[in-house]
Protein backbone atom coordinates (compact mmCIF):
# COMPACT_ATOMS: atom_id res chain seq x y z
CA UNK A 1 0.00 0.00 0.00
CA UNK A 2 1.33 3.38 0.86
CA UNK A 3 3.96 4.54 3.14
CA UNK A 4 3.29 5.71 6.08
CA UNK A 5 2.61 9.44 6.18
CA UNK A 6 2.17 11.11 9.54
CA UNK A 7 3.83 13.97 11.42
CA UNK A 8 3.34 14.91 15.03
CA UNK A 9 0.99 17.07 13.73
CA UNK A 10 -1.27 14.87 11.62
CA UNK A 11 -1.61 12.41 13.98
CA UNK A 12 -2.39 15.18 17.02
CA UNK A 13 -4.59 17.03 15.13
CA UNK A 14 -5.73 16.25 11.33
CA UNK A 15 -6.09 12.70 11.67
CA UNK A 16 -6.77 11.99 15.06
CA UNK A 17 -7.88 9.12 15.94
CA UNK A 18 -7.10 7.56 12.73
CA UNK A 19 -4.19 5.53 12.30
CA UNK A 20 -1.45 5.41 9.38
CA UNK A 21 -1.24 1.75 9.29
CA UNK A 22 -3.33 0.77 6.16
CA UNK A 23 -6.44 3.16 7.58
CA UNK A 24 -4.98 6.35 5.87
CA UNK A 25 -2.35 5.89 3.09
CA UNK A 26 -0.68 8.12 0.61
CA UNK A 27 -2.14 7.60 -3.00
CA UNK A 28 0.15 10.39 -4.26
CA UNK A 29 2.32 13.51 -3.12
CA UNK A 30 -0.65 15.42 -2.44
CA UNK A 31 -3.46 12.88 -1.97
CA UNK A 32 -4.32 10.70 1.11
CA UNK A 33 -6.97 8.40 0.86
CA UNK A 34 -8.91 7.07 4.37
CA UNK A 35 -9.89 3.16 4.75
CA UNK A 36 -12.32 1.37 6.54
CA UNK A 37 -13.89 3.36 9.74
CA UNK A 38 -14.93 6.68 9.16
CA UNK A 39 -15.34 6.79 13.09
CA UNK A 40 -12.37 6.79 15.20
CA UNK A 41 -12.30 3.61 17.91
CA UNK A 42 -12.98 5.87 20.86
CA UNK A 43 -16.19 7.46 19.04
CA UNK A 44 -14.46 10.79 19.66
CA UNK A 45 -13.58 11.83 16.01
CA UNK A 46 -15.36 11.26 12.78
CA UNK A 47 -15.25 11.68 9.09
CA UNK A 48 -17.75 13.00 7.09
CA UNK A 49 -18.26 13.96 3.15
CA UNK A 50 -20.50 17.32 3.56
CA UNK A 51 -21.92 18.93 0.14
CA UNK A 52 -20.44 22.34 -0.04
CA UNK A 53 -23.77 24.17 -0.49
CA UNK A 54 -23.04 23.62 3.51
CA UNK A 55 -19.88 25.06 4.24
CA UNK A 56 -18.57 28.72 4.17
CA UNK A 57 -15.13 29.99 4.23
CA UNK A 58 -14.41 32.52 7.02
CA UNK A 59 -11.72 34.56 8.29
CA UNK A 60 -10.21 32.00 10.40
CA UNK A 61 -11.15 28.26 8.94
CA UNK A 62 -14.96 27.34 7.81
CA UNK A 63 -18.37 27.02 9.20
CA UNK A 64 -20.38 24.01 8.57
CA UNK A 65 -24.17 25.55 8.32
CA UNK A 66 -26.65 23.42 10.38
CA UNK A 67 -30.03 25.21 9.56
CA UNK A 68 -31.12 28.76 8.71
CA UNK A 69 -29.59 29.95 11.90
CA UNK A 70 -27.11 27.05 13.43
CA UNK A 71 -23.30 26.87 12.17
CA UNK A 72 -20.41 24.76 13.40
CA UNK A 73 -16.56 26.85 13.16
CA UNK A 74 -13.64 24.47 11.46
CA UNK A 75 -10.17 25.16 11.15
CA UNK A 76 -8.28 24.49 7.94
CA UNK A 77 -6.34 21.42 8.88
CA UNK A 78 -9.85 19.54 10.07
CA UNK A 79 -10.27 19.79 6.20
CA UNK A 80 -9.24 16.90 4.27
CA UNK A 81 -9.99 17.69 1.11
CA UNK A 82 -11.97 19.94 -1.44
CA UNK A 83 -13.02 17.61 -4.36
CA UNK A 84 -14.01 20.24 -6.66
CA UNK A 85 -15.44 17.55 -9.33
CA UNK A 86 -17.96 17.00 -5.97
CA UNK A 87 -18.64 20.18 -4.71
CA UNK A 88 -18.23 18.79 -1.39
CA UNK A 89 -15.78 18.25 1.61
CA UNK A 90 -14.34 15.97 3.30
CA UNK A 91 -14.14 16.80 7.05
CA UNK A 92 -13.01 15.52 10.26
CA UNK A 93 -14.90 16.59 13.58
CA UNK A 94 -13.99 15.56 16.80
CA UNK A 95 -16.83 15.41 19.84
CA UNK A 96 -14.63 17.89 22.23
CA UNK A 97 -15.20 21.04 19.95
CA UNK A 98 -18.53 20.16 17.92
CA UNK A 99 -19.77 22.88 19.06
CA UNK A 100 -23.65 24.16 17.63
CA UNK A 101 -23.71 27.94 17.54
CA UNK A 102 -26.21 30.70 16.90
CA UNK A 103 -24.86 32.79 14.22
CA UNK A 104 -25.73 34.67 11.18
CA UNK A 105 -28.96 33.95 8.90
CA UNK A 106 -28.99 31.57 6.15
CA UNK A 107 -33.29 31.23 5.71
CA UNK A 108 -32.91 31.98 2.32
CA UNK A 109 -31.19 28.66 2.01
CA UNK A 110 -32.23 26.51 4.72
CA UNK A 111 -34.87 26.11 6.80
CA UNK A 112 -35.00 26.67 11.04
CA UNK A 113 -35.85 23.06 11.10
CA UNK A 114 -32.18 21.82 12.19
CA UNK A 115 -30.47 18.89 10.22
CA UNK A 116 -30.98 15.81 12.60
CA UNK A 117 -27.30 14.69 11.29
CA UNK A 118 -25.50 18.00 11.54
CA UNK A 119 -26.89 19.26 15.13
CA UNK A 120 -25.12 16.99 17.63
CA UNK A 121 -22.03 14.96 17.07
CA UNK A 122 -24.00 11.52 17.78
CA UNK A 123 -26.08 12.57 14.44
CA UNK A 124 -22.82 12.77 13.10
CA UNK A 125 -21.53 9.80 13.95
CA UNK A 126 -24.68 7.94 12.29
CA UNK A 127 -23.78 9.71 9.38
CA UNK A 128 -20.22 8.94 9.25
CA UNK A 129 -21.48 5.41 9.59
CA UNK A 130 -23.38 5.63 6.64
CA UNK A 131 -21.21 7.09 4.54
CA UNK A 132 -18.99 4.29 5.89
CA UNK A 133 -21.07 2.00 4.21
CA UNK A 134 -21.65 3.60 1.09
CA UNK A 135 -17.94 4.44 0.26
CA UNK A 136 -16.81 0.55 1.49
CA UNK A 137 -18.80 -0.54 -0.74
CA UNK A 138 -17.22 -1.69 -3.99
CA UNK A 139 -20.62 -1.44 -6.61
CA UNK A 140 -20.54 1.80 -5.66
CA UNK A 141 -16.99 2.75 -6.41
CA UNK A 142 -18.06 4.08 -10.15
CA UNK A 143 -20.35 7.14 -8.42
CA UNK A 144 -17.50 8.31 -6.15
CA UNK A 145 -16.31 11.57 -8.19
CA UNK A 146 -19.56 12.68 -9.36
CA UNK A 147 -22.07 12.47 -5.67
CA UNK A 148 -22.08 16.25 -4.58
CA UNK A 149 -25.00 15.26 -1.66
CA UNK A 150 -23.98 14.98 1.72
CA UNK A 151 -25.88 11.90 2.73
CA UNK A 152 -25.70 9.06 1.04
CA UNK A 153 -27.78 7.31 -0.80
CA UNK A 154 -28.80 3.52 -0.59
Amino acid sequence: MGKKIFTNFLANYKYKGFTDDGQIVNVSNRFNKLLGSHVSADENNVVVRVGSNHIRKTKYGYLLIVDAHHVVFFKDWQNWGHPKRCNSFIINFNREFYKVKEYGDFSEFFSDEPSEELSSFDGLIKLAREQEAYYNNPENEATFNFRSDFTPKM
